[in-house]
């Protein structure tokens, strides 16, 4: 999903909502300490049974970036705009991360390595 307006709860809910509509097993969404994720209307949204059924939400501890597996998709989309030619106007922009995120959505093996690597950055701390 992709928006050119700041994030918002219902926002957040249409997002989860598009997330859970077709998965065929539980999913499991990390969530760092972005204030909207606290707002009541999510909280409460969440709460819903037939919500718990489809989507657990774990929370990472505060100030924790390095850690956040959700920083790992944005630094690869931003790294292959980056090697491509700048966009000309907001359409081709929007194409290049819609082409970009389809790419990641038929490669779990690469999202896999987000967290290979946040496992290693977190156990070479200890």
């Amino acid at each position: 999903m992709i928006y050119s307006d700041n994030m918002n709860a219902d926002r957040l809910i249409e997002f989860l909502q598009q997330l859970i509509k077709n998965a065929d097993r539980k999913i499991l969404l990390i969530f760092d300490n972005l204030k909207i994720f606290h707002y009541h209307i999510v909280k409460e949204w969440s709460k819903q049974e037939k919500i718990k059924q489809k989507i657990e939400v774990l929370w990472l501890q505060p100030y924790s970036l390095k850690h956040n597996p959700g920083e790992y998709p944005n630094c690869d989309l931003k790294r292959s705009l980056s090697d491509k030619l700048a966009p000309k106007n907001e359409r081709k922009l929007r194409e290049s991360i819609e082409n970009h995120m389809s790419m990641l959505q038929q490669n779990p093996d690469r999202i896999a390595t987000y967290f290979t690597r946040l496992h290693q950055i977190c156990y070479r701390k200890l």
